[in-house]
């Protein structure tokens, strides 16, 4: 009975353990390149970038992700993107940001979601 435990308790110290030696390694990533970015399709991604303004310094996160997919049937292709700030100096007005955009058949914008 102790055994499996003890497994249990490894793994989650290795895990503990790999995510504190990969925090630098990310730090560095996104301050030389000032932003990372994962593709999970044609439209799905995952944005994190550095703000250096004068007065603002923090992380921005984007997400996108299709909210509806018309395209089978001739109709517009609709992202919804949500992006969050954390800011360690300056203010922001706000926190979060929310909007939606639909896609025709030839990638313009045709409206706005509802």
């Amino acid at each position: 009975m102790k055994r499996p435990l003890i497994f249990i308790r490894n793994i989650f110290l290795i895990l503990i353990w790999l995510a504190v030696m990969l925090t630098p390694c990310f730090a560095i990533t996104l301050a030389m390149r000032g932003e990372m970015e994962w593709k999970r399709g044609d439209y799905e991604s995952d944005r994190l970038w550095l703000i250096q303004e004068r007065d603002q310094r923090g992380i921005g996160y984007a997400a996108s992700r299709i909210t509806s997919d018309g395209r089978s049937s001739g109709g517009p292709l609709c992202l919804r993107t949500s992006a969050r700030f954390f800011l360690w100096k300056g203010v922001s007005d706000g926190d979060t940001s929310d909007w939606c955009e639909c896609y025709g058949a030839d990638k313009t914008v045709t409206t706005n979601c509802k």
